[in-house]
């Protein structure tokens, strides 16, 4: 997929009619780290379900320098552009993390492009405890195996952990909100949860769903910050629920 003049990995699992889910990957995450979620939930949801590896991740074209702080917003602003190369009218975005905060960016840009958002472990403010738990996934890259699992679904596997890492737990980004543009969404919204989440707390559920007319939220209990590996079964028939109903 050519988009802004970049190449884009993107792949599709055929589901059947009715509008589409696109995935939007995690911090460190890509088309390849989403795993075996894709064809199962377009076969739980009876939809296609489409995801793609933003600019300098897994095997899409790398970005030039230091990510800037902004870089949640420009992929927010860039959804748009996915959509119509991607030939899609309207869609469910479903974004996991950094992915949650891009699809509930896009949703309150892109209007009536969005159908409904599925926010996974979605950040839409800082919080102190947050970026040090960002801190404590750094030690695992200069002392631990993520280096190593990285190199699995990136081309630039260094690249993608600093662009994340550097940015969330600088002091510069400290402030940073995306709830002021809440009130703009206007379709449904299934805010999802672990409740032993170190990297997304309650409070971020909580200013959602005070944000968002349409939002609910659900919290899973023996969860961490990625339901849909962690409680797949239980996200999986929370997210098809929600789709059919769209």
């Amino acid at each position: 997929m050519e988009v802004d003049g970049l190449h884009l990995e993107a792949r599709c699992w055929a589901g059947g009619d009715g509008t589409p889910v696109v995935l939007l990957h995690e911090g460190l995450g890509s088309i390849t780290a989403w795993g075996r979620f894709p064809a199962q939930l377009a076969e739980a949801c009876g939809r296609t379900v489409i995801a793609y590896s933003r600019q300098g991740y897994g095997r899409s074209s790398g970005w030039p320098g230091i990510r800037p702080l902004d870089y949640l917003a420009q992929e927010a602003r860039r959804v748009r552009r996915v959509l119509d190369a991607l030939d899609l009218e309207r869609a469910v975005l479903l974004g996991h993390s950094d992915g949650g905060a891009i699809a509930t960016e896009a949703g309150a840009l892109h209007g009536s492009r969005v159908a409904g958002l599925v926010l996974e472990a979605a950040h839409v403010t800082v919080e102190r405890p947050t970026q040090q738990a960002v801190r404590s996934v750094g030690e695992r890259w200069t002392s631990g195996d993520l280096r190593e699992r990285l190199t699995r679904h990136h081309d630039d596997p260094a690249s993608v952990f600093r662009g994340w890492h550097d940015v969330w737990t600088s002091e510069a980004f400290w402030g940073w909100s995306i709830a002021e543009l809440l009130p703009e969404i206007t379709c449904p919204v299934l805010a999802i949860r672990g409740a032993q989440d170190a990297l997304s707390s309650a409070h971020q559920l909580d200013v959602i769903t005070s944000g968002i007319p349409q939002a609910e939220a659900v919290t899973l209990p023996d969860c961490g910050h990625v339901p849909h590996k962690e409680a797949r079964e239980r996200t999986l028939a929370l997210v098809a629920a929600f789709v059919r109903k769209l």
